[in-house]
């Protein structure tokens, strides 16, 4: 459904000292939103669910929250209040290899879908090309916590004040964006790694 306002939030982490960016994109229909409370909360996630369990490589540096409909808005930078780092001593994989989560809105073809690359996946977590049970259980609930805090959910469904969802740049430039915006039901972690071969903004890591 249509949104009044939408934003991006790029999660901006260290991994074997390079800088990686992951790009989520949320909507509200809010009519003043709490920006830095919505990036708090995606840095909460970060913290307690998924951090712990990646390789004490990985960092979080800060979170950005951007507002870009209707209107384009400075980024709102929004710090860590304690650190958020990873916590096994495993080496990291380099950061072209990445935890994939699929994102799904129930809508067809690529518009209707997206992913999330999960950079600082530790040796031991991974077997050949694919991560363990115990991996995938870190990951599943990082994507548990996303989904208590901004995925409509129950019956009646109640929707939070910031919906995590896939926004579509096709034919965006002509149309209004928040008819791209479409919110996520489901989310899927894949066993097999990813390999990144792209460093474009919004592109993951």
């Amino acid at each position: 459904m249509p949104f009044a306002q939408l934003a991006k939030v790029t999660i901006k982490a260290r991994v074997l000292g390079q800088v990686c960016e992951n790009v989520l994109n949320f909507g509200t229909n809010a009519l003043s939103p709490n920006w830095e409370q919505l990036g708090l909360d995606v840095i909460d996630c970060l913290r307690t669910t998924l951090a712990p369990h990646l390789a004490q490589e990985y960092s979080l540096d800060e979170v950005d929250v951007t507002p870009f409909y209707p209107l384009q808005l400075d980024p709102i930078i929004v710090l860590p209040v304690t650190a958020v780092s990873g916590e096994n001593f495993s080496p990291s994989l380099p950061t072209t290899n990445a935890v994939v989560l699929s994102l799904f809105t129930g809508g067809g073809g690529r518009s209707g879908r997206g992913r999330m690359y999960v950079p600082g996946i530790e040796v031991a977590a991974v077997q050949g090309n694919e991560l363990k049970d115990i991996a995938i259980g870190y990951f599943v609930a990082f994507l548990a916590c996303m989904a208590t805090k901004f995925i409509i959910s129950g019956d009646p469904p109640t929707t939070p004040e910031f919906v995590w969802g896939v926004f579509s740049r096709k034919n965006y430039e002509t149309e209004a964006h928040n008819l791209h915006f479409r919110e996520i039901t489901s989310t899927k972690v894949q066993r097999i790694l990813g390999t990144m071969r792209s460093r474009r903004a919004g592109r993951g890591i």
